[in-house]
């Protein structure tokens, strides 16, 4: 491990063009996702919720099918790169919610740091 960094996560419920709250009848998100949803996601019960791999996954496969009764949970880059509208925009139940990553890198080509820093 040579470093870690902490990003802010936005949750925004994405749709294809045209698509309208009422219309929505699955919404398909990491199972993360869905949980960082809950309060939201609780607001309507008819919606069935499925789990997917990944949240830019679940927007890919929002767009390609083109479907005007899904929805995806996944950030605003997922929703510019798919094309999708972002129907409710920031819809994490913790407004203040950071993930935190490593950065991991081979020892034998890992640089020598002379500053402190997290690693063995």
């Amino acid at each position: 491990m040579v470093g870690e960094i902490y990003l802010q996560i936005g949750q925004n419920l994405l749709v294809n063009p045209g698509v309208k709250l009422e219309d929505i009848r699955e919404v398909h998100s990491h199972h993360m996702a869905l949980l960082q949803c809950i309060d939201f996601l609780e607001k309507h019960p008819h919606w069935k919720l499925v789990e997917t791999e990944d949240t830019a996954l679940s927007a890919k496969h929002l767009q390609q099918h083109r479907s005007r009764h899904n929805a995806a949970i996944a950030s605003q880059l997922a929703a510019d790169l798919f094309g999708l509208d972002v129907l409710a925009p920031n819809i994490q139940t913790m407004k203040n919610n950071y993930t935190r990553f490593l950065i991991l890198q081979r020892e034998d080509s890992a640089l020598k740091w002379t500053i402190p820093t997290k690693h063995r």
